[in-house]
């Protein structure tokens, strides 16, 4: 479901930082659409909400090494990642699972969120990881 199937009050819904507020401690898996074959994996430590976009800060970021499948992670420096609405189309995926994809061609990317708990990467399998207790 897009952008132009999702009635305005349903999109300020998905997108409000009340139920936004749920997926810090899940993951987000930012994805290339563009053909450069990426992927990255992150926790959601921290996020705002505004009326123009999402900003989050993270935990840890880990690289797959493999494209469309990762075979590994390894541990990445991103700590903080942005959605603008503007840039992109959100994408209900059912099952608490939100898509922001982008069009724009000098973004060409999905951002996937996942509550915590669901479908989640191992942080201990992330190669060269060392999180702070």
């Amino acid at each position: 479901m897009n952008t132009e199937e999702i009635d305005i009050r349903e999109l300020e819904r998905l997108v409000s930082n009340e139920n936004m507020q749920r997926y810090v401690g899940g993951q987000i898996e930012v994805r290339d659409t563009s053909g450069e074959k990426y992927v990255y994996r992150s926790e959601i430590k921290r996020m705002e909400v505004s009326e123009e976009r999402i900003d989050l800060e993270l935990a840890w970021s880990a690289k797959g090494i493999g494209y469309p499948i990762p075979s590994r992670w390894v541990k990445d420096d991103t700590k903080e990642h942005c959605i603008s609405f503007e840039n992109y189309e959100i994408i209900d995926m059912g099952e608490d699972v939100l898509c922001f994809s982008s069009p724009v061609p000098i973004i060409r990317q999905k951002t996937t969120f996942f509550l915590p708990g669901k479908n989640m990467v191992d942080p201990s399998t992330i190669e060269c990881l060392v999180l702070n207790p």
